[in-house]
């Protein structure tokens, strides 16, 4: 069983994967640390665990619009707007929530 340590948000962390995966791991874990650091900016007061859950569910959110846009018709690209539009005003609710958090 191999051993990577992954820095995330200026964190490290070691991750054990299997044997040869190694540079997998850090391809992936060089991903999230993407996505962490563009909340990050966003959030410079939040807890890493809020990062990390705020980056995770959108790497999820990403996969499942690719999932569903193989095939686009007018009504996925409708539904698309108004997935980003939902996560857009969730994202500033949590901004508004940080800046005013003690």
């Amino acid at each position: 069983m191999g051993k990577i340590i992954l820095t995330i948000n200026k964190a490290d962390y070691t991750i054990a994967c299997t044997d040869g995966e190694e540079d997998h791991v850090r391809q992936l874990g060089a991903l999230l640390n993407d996505k962490v650091a563009i909340f990050a900016r966003q959030f410079p007061h939040a807890e890493d665990s809020l990062l990390l859950i705020m980056a995770g569910l959108m790497i999820l959110d990403e996969k499942k619009a690719l999932m569903e846009t193989s095939s686009l018709t007018p009504q996925d690209i409708e539904q698309l707007t108004r997935r980003l539009e939902k996560a857009t005003h969730t994202i500033e609710a949590l901004q508004h929530v940080v800046k005013n958090s003690p």
